[in-house]
């Protein structure tokens, strides 16, 4: 099964569009895991893994998997990001077809403060 990757993401500016971020998921080897049928959803938590969520998203708003026998999915771009400029960490967990669940990726995002505000 798919192991846990750490990603961050790019720093992001408040007030501005978080743009869209590809994922493709992959088990050991690595062999896509088939994301046919699969729910995926993630969550952004405020300042730590076990913060105040800000932001849900899933695939039925937020997320596109975009080839699923090859594994790839995205978030989808969102505006603004009115978020307090700190640190957030976001989760991703997708529940495959046959009622698997797994985790394959967690990071952090840094919001920064926007100069003209």
């Amino acid at each position: 099964m798919a192991t846990i990757a750490n990603f961050n993401l790019r720093d992001r500016v408040k007030e501005t569009t978080f743009k869209l971020v590809r994922f493709t998921i992959t088990d050991e080897t690595p062999t896509p895991i088939d994301l046919t049928g699969a729910t995926i959803e993630a969550d952004f938590r405020y300042r730590c893994s076990t913060g105040i969520v800000v932001k849900s998203i899933d695939t039925t708003a937020g997320i596109t998997i975009e080839n699923a026998t090859s594994g790839i999915f995205s978030f989808n771009s969102f505006t603004p990001v009115s978020w307090t400029v700190d640190t957030y960490w976001y989760g991703v967990r997708i529940t495959l077809s046959s009622g698997v669940i797994i985790e394959p990726v967690q990071g952090k995002v840094k919001i920064l403060q926007n100069i003209p505000d």
